[in-house]
């Protein structure tokens, strides 16, 4: 396996850059995507999966589900229910790198919007797979702005598809850091993968990856 660099600058965050505010009325609908993001009625792929965040203000929408259709940060097919908000916001758990469309499962005349968000674990790199049989990368996160990251490794062969889904564990010393930070893991991983815990707009980051040449 050859070194790697890879960067990334997020999104402009926003509670309204997949879908700017709307009503859907009575009855189950469809969301229109138009927000900042939006491409033809879609979020097309971007460069990382992200959080997604539905919210409503004065109102109690938590007898609703949305439903969520898109792409995880691998560029998998994906969909997940989420229970409405009551006058806040609530998250997916999954990460989506494009949107296809948000349902929900009753109308309403409260205004809502969906966007992406820079709280805790809101976005994630794709999956960057290794070479499993090289036993010492060498990684270092350079970051611009301000940025809290976390890189975490699996030690399931990723690239195999009977591959079990990957454990994800955090490294220890590349965990909830905000500056550029380095170390060297030294056990046979199948992947590694960096998550943005927290960030402001206009923030960058970019990970490398450099193998021990045997």
């Amino acid at each position: 396996m050859r070194s790697k660099r890879l960067s990334y600058t997020p999104v402009t965050g926003t509670t309204s850059n997949i879908c700017a505010s709307q009503s859907p009325g009575a009855g189950a609908a469809t969301l229109t995507i138009d927000g900042a993001l939006a491409v033809g009625g879609v979020i097309p792929q971007q460069t990382l999966g992200y959080i997604v965040g539905i919210t409503v203000a004065a109102t109690d929408l938590s007898g609703r589900t949305f439903t969520i259709t898109g792409t995880n940060a691998d560029n998998a097919a994906q969909t997940e229910d989420v229970a409405g908000p009551s006058s806040n916001t609530v998250y997916s758990t999954k990460y989506y790198r494009s949107i296809s469309s948000i349902t929900v499962t009753a109308g309403t005349d409260a205004a809502i919007t969906v966007g992406t968000s820079n709280l805790t674990l809101c976005a994630s790199t794709p999956t960057i797979p290794v070479d499993i049989y090289t036993n010492e990368h060498s990684l270092a996160v350079d970051v611009t702005g301000t940025i809290n990251f976390t890189v975490q490794n699996c030690f399931e062969r990723v690239n195999d598809a009977t591959a079990p889904t990957p454990n994800w564990i955090s490294i220890s010393a590349l965990t909830s850091k905000t500056a550029d930070t380095q170390s060297t893991v030294t056990d046979m991983v199948g992947a590694f993968r960096l998550l943005v815990n927290t960030y402001t707009n206009t923030a960058a980051f970019a990970l490398q990856i450099n193998p021990r040449r045997m």
